[in-house]
């Protein structure tokens, strides 16, 4: 138990994140091995090793709260097995932390608070480093990002309750390791947390980091999801010859379940060295060639509500930590880009 738990949690009540709403998870009516990994267990034998392991990582997913708490504390234990090892280009805080929101009243959210990686065994957390207002509102807690946690709980000096449960159709965001969010520095600063609390609506985490390779089993998962849009990120983790093999088979199986949904597929990135390195140049337009010619098959055949969405070079001068992954200031960036498309097709 972490030191800092000594005497400010004698006044708070926890209640297990079982009891409150919990967010940025889909396939409920699916069985899961532990309640915050990402993919149903029925995903185990039909994905490599390695990207089953990833979707266990709870990228996206979140506890929401309502209370007029002036301390908010968190009580949790991660799978020793479920976390990435040190990654010279992201913050710990990112990887393995937990991250606070609030509403403010006017119906945004606003950054509240945050703690670094949990124990392997249970740790105990305070959240804010003020006491908080003492307004009752809404809170959202986003777990770790590249941790896999098998039990939460919150407390409070005040009442809590779930918050109110969404009930609309979410956004599925399948890509790599960028959607995942490496690079960032907290877990509500990937690209995809930033877009869904602007949209105000649910955006499953799909990032796999280097394992968005396209597997028919996964677009089968995808069309047991009821869903609003698809948004498909995975060009990073394939090569130029691969990603034609990989890609028609892939949609063959997705868009005909989902006929009537807009499938967004994101452009490949300009990397931010590829003003100094001409191979990532050819590369990103070779790729993004490739996309737009099976882009166009699928359209040929029906398939209207298959829009492509460019990117360029987003990342700018400073924006990433990294040779692939955005810093926080190219994740806004990102979130900048999709935003529009993501509006306009909705």
């Amino acid at each position: 138990m972490n030191d800092n738990a000594t005497d400010w949690t004698t006044t708070l009540t926890w209640t297990n994140a079982d009891d409150l709403t919990v967010g940025g998870l889909g396939w409920r009516n699916e069985a899961r091995e532990q309640p915050f990994d990402r993919f149903p267990a029925s995903m185990k034998e039909l994905l490599p090793q390695g990207t089953w392991w990833l979707s266990r990582q709870s990228a996206g997913v979140y506890v929401e709260f309502t209370t007029s708490a002036t301390v908010i504390g968190a009580r949790w234990s991660v799978d020793p097995e479920g976390k990435h090892g040190p990654d010279p280009y992201m913050p710990v805080s990112g990887q393995g932390g937990l991250d606070l929101y609030g509403r403010d009243g006017q119906g945004g959210w606003r950054w509240a608070g945050c703690q670094g990686p949990g124990d392997d065994s249970e740790a105990v957390v305070k959240l804010t480093k003020m006491p908080l207002d003492g307004v009752e509102r809404t809170y959202r807690l986003y777990l770790p990002l590249m941790s896999r946690v098998v039990h939460i709980e919150i407390g409070t000096d005040a009442p809590t309750s779930a918050a109110k449960t969404d009930d609309r159709l979410p956004i599925l965001y399948y890509g790599t390791s960028i959607v995942h969010g490496a690079g960032v520095s907290r877990p509500g600063v990937g690209h995809a947390q930033l877009l869904s609390r602007e949209l105000d609506m649910d955006i499953y985490n799909l990032g796999l980091c280097g394992s968005a390779k396209c597997e028919e089993s996964v677009a089968a998962m995808l069309t047991r999801q009821p869903a609003r849009m698809i948004i498909l990120d995975p060009l990073p983790n394939n090569g130029v010859e691969e990603l034609g093999d990989r890609l028609r088979p892939f949609l063959q199986t997705l868009l005909p379940a989902v006929s009537d949904l807009p499938v967004l597929c994101i452009e490949e990135r300009l990397f931010g060295d590829a003003a100094l390195q001409r191979e990532r140049g050819e590369t990103c337009r070779a790729k993004n060639h490739v996309l737009q010619t099976v882009i166009q098959e699928f359209r040929q055949q029906g398939f209207h509500n298959l829009h492509l969405v460019k990117m360029g070079d987003y990342y700018g001068e400073d924006g990433s930590t990294d040779s692939n992954h955005p810093n926080d200031l190219g994740s806004h960036r990102l979130f900048s880009r999709l935003l529009p498309a993501i509006q306009r097709y909705l």
